[in-house]
Parts: C-alpha cells; structure tokens; sequence
C-alpha cells in the first residue's frame, strides 16, 4: 500500500523511521542470504526475514492511515523483529547480517515504547 504524505511526529515518527529501516533491511538480508547461500539460506531465517519485513509493512500501513488498530500490532511487531535479530545473530562476523540484527533491535524497541506510550 502506498503511504499517503502527511507528517508525522513524536513516537510516531520513530516508529514509522524504525519500521521502513526494518522493513529495508530484512528485504536487503533476504536478497544477500539467497545469493551467499549455506547457512544463510537455512528456512528459519527466511522465514523470519520475510515474516519481519511483512508484519513491519503491514504496521507502517496502519500507522500511515492512523489506524486505532496500530497500537495493537506494534508488540507483534516487537516479538517478530526480537525473534529475527535473535535467529541472525549468529552471523556475528558478517557486516550485512548484524546491520539487520541492529536494525530489527532498533524497531523492537520503538514498537515497544509506542505501545506503553499509547
């Protein structure tokens, strides 16, 4: 879904930044784990990647039409980037595997202080 402008800010601002890092990032891991192959194309990391970047879009929408249901989904949100930085983490010497894990920290985080905040 296309974002519709408007500004955003605050919390809100922060977790918009925070959901299109993650959702850039995961899409940019996925891509690189199925060209370096090995370990990194293991299904569980997939998964995650995809499931991070999709539930991470899937927020980003609601919160750009100031859905009532945001609120709702940011500690999906937080669960599901926690689980991916988790599963990458293992590839500590690998730059673009922990640029994602940093990245999935990061929207973690925001998605759980916009939900106490909400």
């Amino acid at each position: 879904m296309p974002h519709m402008p408007g500004h955003q800010a605050g919390p809100n601002a922060d977790l918009h930044s925070g959901l299109e890092e993650c959702i850039n990032s995961c899409w940019q891991t996925l891509s690189y784990c199925l060209d370096k192959g090995g370990q990194h194309v293991q299904a569980n990391h997939m998964r995650l990647l995809m499931d991070c970047a999709e539930i991470c879009e899937t927020a980003d929408d609601y919160l750009m039409r100031n859905s009532a249901i945001t609120g709702r989904i940011t500690p999906i949100v937080a669960d599901v980037c926690e689980r991916t930085a988790q599963s990458l983490n293992q590839f500590r010497d690998d730059p673009q595997m922990q640029n994602c894990v940093d990245a999935c920290q990061r929207t973690a985080e925001v998605s759980r202080r916009t939900r106490m905040a909400a």
